[in-house]
């Protein structure tokens, strides 16, 4: 899977759980929508780093 589409997913991720958690009420749609960005970028990287640990294990 391409890295910028794992990156989308993440950021739509956090994206609906900050919204499905109301806090629209809260913050504005620009401050969820850079901090789902910021938070799916670091999901994402986390994602990336899990993969590369898990080929690691699995070639020993």
């Amino acid at each position: 899977m391409s890295n910028f589409i794992r990156l989308i997913i993440c950021c739509l991720i956090i994206f609906l759980v900050f919204w499905s958690i109301d806090f629209t009420s809260e913050l504005s749609l620009f401050t969820i929508t850079f901090s789902s960005i910021a938070l799916g970028y670091g999901l994402n990287m986390f994602w990336k780093l899990y993969k590369k640990f898990q080929m690691n294990v699995e070639d020993r």
